[in-house]
């Protein structure tokens, strides 16, 4: 058993000042600082270098003695969101013991300035807001009319911790958020419901400060153009949050591909191909780099529209190209006859080679004088449909057998598109013992 005699340890603090250390070392023992405050000042409170060896209550009393902040428990480092000072006169900071703990804690006091703030527009420059003082909050005013879709990112992001954003209509309500930010964000495409003032709302989260970048786009409209099948590539360019979109005109039963090239997207991409009835030909699926779309079908007479969206913040360019995949490529081939070349010239275009066989008789298969722009599949084909061998992936040039034709009739060697590869390949087919 022992037996403290207890005292409380006191000092004095200045907003904006130098940090106070107060250190308690007898069970039960408090501590205070005292300060000068004016009427209307608003202020917040941090701790740091937490030495105690449990938690503490922490309060902050006015000079007429009353609580303008608790006390309220705190274990470890603590912020004290912005007060606002109701007279002038000398304020108390009171650490109190919890249980038998004892240590030290460090005190910062900031002066809480009003928002850091500033206007931006919508398509205009960057606007950076720098927040100085724990607690202090940002503010970006803009001029927007109603139907008007816009989008925001931030970046170069210095905060010492998270932050939250809101944007605020021009009645005050919000039109997103607050959310929690850490680091860059991006907020998705808004539709302004109002004409008038909107403030986007830079608002700290503890007593993390520091600066943020904001930017602002108009993404009313979609970045459009038409394409046409078998015609010349066009690359559609896209801010953050905007999509676009390229028409072509295609007939019942006509068979298209596409490809996505010359990428400068800042990240991926969603890919998607609507049908004259508004459905779904293909995805959306996203995409990140260069993309093959495989042959598709087209089921009606119309206009069918290529659309890019957005993922996330990702801006910049993708380029397209709309091809007209014709029927395979198609000869025929002998046993121990001469060489025949294929050539496709369209991605997603196949090839097919044709020859007589003969029940028990043992075929070999060589491809050669590859000027595929990408692998290939191989297989054989039993008169019945069903695979002699493959289909299987080729990069260059192969030699497949022997091969045990299981009947007489006609057999089929099948260049099977891998990806949006074309090019020449020259298939040899010999007989073996």
């Amino acid at each position: 058993m022992a037996l403290y005699n207890v005292s409380d340890v006191s000092g004095t603090i200045a907003v904006d000042g130098a940090s106070v250390a107060l250190t308690t070392t007898v069970p039960g023992q408090n501590g205070s600082l005292t300060f000068s405050g004016t009427v209307g000042k608003k202020i917040s409170l941090t701790t740091s270098q937490i030495s105690m060896s449990g938690c503490y209550y922490l309060a902050v009393v006015n000079p007429d003695n009353s609580n303008l902040y608790g006390p309220a428990i705190q274990c470890g480092s603590a912020f004290l969101e912005p007060m606002t000072l109701p007279a002038t006169g000398t304020y108390t900071i009171r650490l109190l013991h919890y249980y038998g703990a004892t240590g030290g804690v460090t005190f910062n006091l900031y002066n809480v300035p009003p928002d850091a703030s500033s206007a931006i527009s919508i398509g205009g420059s960057s606007v950076t807001l720098t927040t100085t003082a724990p607690g202090q909050n940002g503010s970006l005013t803009f001029s927007g009319t109603a139907g008007q879709k816009v989008s925001l990112t931030t970046s170069q992001i210095s905060m010492s911790g998270c932050y939250y954003l809101a944007v605020v209509n021009p009645d005050n309500s919000n039109l997103y958020g607050p959310a929690i930010q850490c680091g860059s964000a991006f907020l998705e495409p808004m539709t302004l419901p109002a004409t008038g003032s909107f403030t986007i709302r830079l608002l700290h989260y503890y007593g993390a400060t520091g600066s943020v970048t904001f930017n602002l786009y108009d993404v009313s409209s979609d970045a459009s153009s038409a394409i046409s099948i078998g015609g010349s590539s066009v690359t559609l360019t896209t801010l953050p949050g905007q999509n676009g979109r390229l028409t072509f005109s295609g007939t019942a039963g006509q068979v298209v591909s596409l490809t996505t090239s010359q990428i400068s997207m800042s990240g991926c991409y969603y890919l998607a191909v609507v049908n004259p009835d508004n459905s779904n030909l293909y995805g959306p699926a996203l995409q990140c780099g260069g993309a093959f779309l495989e042959p598709m079908t087209l089921p009606a007479t119309g206009t069918y529209t290529v659309r890019l969206l957005h993922y996330y913040g990702a801006t910049g360019s993708v380029t397209f190209n709309l091809y007209n995949v014709p029927p395979d490529a198609s000869s025929a081939i002998s046993i121990g006859g001469s060489s025949v070349t294929l050539t496709t010239a369209v991605p997603g275009q196949n090839g097919s080679l044709t020859f007589s066989g003969t029940a028990g008789q043992k075929i070999s298969l060589t491809t050669s004088q590859s000027s595929m722009s990408g692998c290939y599949y191989l297989a054989v084909v039993n008169p019945d449909n069903s695979n002699l061998y493959g289909p299987a992936l080729q990069c260059g040039g192969a030699s497949i057998g022997p091969l045990t034709l299981p009947t007489t009739g006609s057999y089929t060697i099948r260049l099977l598109h891998y990806g949006s590869g074309t090019g020449s390949l020259t298939f040899t087919l010999t007989s073996s013992s």
